[in-house]
This record gives C-alpha cells, sequence and structure tokens, in this order.
C-alpha cells in the first residue's frame, strides 16, 4: 500500500470531526443566542458574576509580572492593534488575539476557580470568559 492510501482514513477521521466540531459550535452558538437572561436561575447568574470578578482579579494581579510582559511584547510581534483591550495593560488586539491573551492573564497565577471533573481539573473561566469577553465586546460598541 503506498503513503497516500495509508493517510486517508486519517485525514477522511479529521475532516469528520472538523465537521462535527463546527456542528457542534453551531448549535452551542444558537442556543445561546436564543437565551433569556431571565431564565437563567439567579443563583446562578450571581455564580456566573462572582467567577468573573474572580478572573478579572487574577488577570488583573497578572498583569503586574514579568510574564504578562513578555506574552504581550510576543503578542505584539505575531497579532495587530484591535478593540479589545487586554485586562490591566496599556494594549489592544483583534478579538483572538485579545481572548488568547486575556486567557493567559485570567489563568497566570493559577488561582482561578476550579471545577473537578472530566478527569481532572478543569478552569472554565480563564477560558470561555475571556473568549466571550472578546466575541461580545466589539458588539456592543456597533
Amino acid at each position: 500500500m503506498n503513503a497516500a492510501a495509508d493517510k486517508r482514513p486519517a485525514e477522511t477521521h479529521m475532516a469528520r470531526s472538523v465537521a462535527e466540531t463546527v456542528s457542534l459550535r453551531r448549535e452551542f452558538a444558537n442556543f445561546f443566542a436564543d437565551v433569556d437572561h431571565r431564565s437563567i436561575p439567579r443563583e446562578v447568574q450571581t455564580r456566573a458574576k462572582l467567577q468573573i470578578l474572580d478572573a478579572v482579579g487574577v488577570a488583573l494581579d497578572s498583569s503586574k509580572y514579568d510574564f504578562a510582559e513578555c506574552a504581550l511584547r510576543a503578542m505584539q510581534k505575531l497579532g495587530g492593534p484591535g478593540e479589545v483591550p487586554v485586562f490591566g495593560m496599556p494594549a489592544s488586539f483583534t478579538a483572538r488575539d485579545a481572548a488568547v491573551l486575556n486567557g493567559l492573564l485570567c489563568h497566570g497565577l493559577d488561582f482561578d476557580d476550579t471545577h473537578m471533573g472530566g478527569g481532572g481539573p478543569i478552569h472554565i473561566t480563564a477560558s470561555l470568559f475571556p473568549a466571550a469577553f472578546s466575541a461580545a465586546l466589539p458588539l456592543l460598541f456597533r
């Protein structure tokens, strides 16, 4: 069997995996686009606000450390300026680049929220909030 034939099953699996991921993203996006915030229980809203406050607090403290400055300089070389601010730092980037840097800052001191599940600890706010912030902020100022 030649090398090209050996790759076909993996490429087919990869294409299916990408299609499933895109489908799942679309399903999540449609779900969240249709959610009425009034239908979310008050306790859940309060907990979410506390998690966001915690993430931003960790990011602001992280922004004072050398690793944050190094990450900022690296991102400035990799990307260009944009409209989404970096928490605690005098910079703004594109939504994608700001989400990466803000995620790094939110998790930078490893004091962010931790949920046990899925086989290990999960720091969901450090990933989810910067991405949501980056996606939503430009929409708020249109």
